[in-house]
């Protein structure tokens, strides 16, 4: 049997999860001040928060503005009053990512692997570093957590061996292999609240102002503004979906008679073309013109086919 089809609030409730994602992957883009990347997200975000109801379209579109004139990340060396050697754990993990780093390029590891270790150590070095109001700074906020990243990197380009600018090309690789590694890591690490009381307890304050009943993976995600899943695991389920999708529409066509195929066909369509002019505003009026020639000789067939069924 077809799988059952999603209600309006299930796709709503996805979109704003893609959302929120996708305004991470903004401010991400703009910290490192890729400014073409930062134009390509921003639109596809906004045609995600298109897809809400026009009564939460506002406040995605002040997180996503928010999001797109976010500060680059100063180059080079970072303040030295940002000493994050004081904070203890924290610089064994900077040593910890530059010997994942180095291996992976020197041992040929698959680099999703190395990058989903070394997001991991990043993460561990975020929770254990404090941001302005005194919570982990999981946003990497502060310069200590930007200083240890950096120093983190620096020292995997002085260990790799090779042409000055060929190692400069790889480190940078690297880094965002590791930056899109993050976002599923992260979600995985907040999930992981609701099970781990030991990591819990680093967000006590947010969990007790959340109110009680509410789940501290929920409580954190809220508070930092993150998503409770990442975007490639969002990815998969989406490519999930779709193919379910389309088994489910092979089985309808290979099964039932033939008027409900028919009828199925007829429906499947109909939406398809709704969807298609919902998008026609922004073609031009050549490819409009051919849009309607199509769409109007479709109309005649179908009125055809409804008078000869009396």
């Amino acid at each position: 049997m077809p799988k059952r089809s999603e209600t309006i609030d299930e796709i709503n409730e996805r979109t704003r999860q893609e959302i929120a994602a996708a305004v991470q992957r903004v401010k991400e883009a703009a910290q490192s001040g890729d400014e073409k990347k930062v134009a390509a997200l921003d639109e596809t975000t906004k045609a995600l928060i298109r897809e809400l109801p026009a009564t939460e379209r506002n406040g995605k579109y002040a997180q996503l503005k928010k999001a797109r004139e976010t500060e680059p990340l100063p180059a080079g060396e970072i303040e030295p009053t940002a000493d994050y050697a004081a904070v203890p754990g924290v610089s064994d993990l900077v040593t910890q990512g530059t010997q994942a780093l180095v291996d992976g390029v020197n041992l040929h590891l698959k680099a999703s692997v190395t990058a989903r270790e070394v997001a991991r150590i990043i993460l561990a070095m975020r929770v254990r570093l404090p941001n302005s109001a005194g919570d982990p700074d999981l946003r990497a906020e502060s310069y200590k957590a930007r200083a240890a990243a950096h120093d983190m990197y620096k020292a995997t380009g002085k260990q790799l061996s090779g042409d000055a600018f060929d190692v400069d090309v790889a480190v940078k690789k690297l880094e965002r292999s590791v930056q899109n590694a993050m976002s599923d890591v992260r979600a995985e690490y907040l999930r992981s609240l609701d099970t781990d009381k030991k990591e819990a307890a680093r967000f006590k304050a947010i969990i007790k102002a959340a109110g009680r009943g509410a789940k501290p993976s929920e409580a954190v995600a809220a508070h930092y503004d993150f998503p409770l899943k990442g975007k490639n695991e969002i990815a998969r389920e989406k490519y999930q979906r779709d193919r379910s999708a389309a088994q489910s529409i092979a089985d309808e066509e290979e099964g039932g008679h033939p008027v409900e195929r028919g009828v199925l066909a007829i429906q499947r369509a109909g939406n398809r073309l709704v969807k298609v002019a919902k998008k026609a505003e922004g073609l031009d009026p050549k490819a409009k013109a051919e849009l309607k020639k199509h769409v109007d000789a479709t109309i005649v067939n179908l009125t055809s086919v409804s008078r000869e069924l009396g």
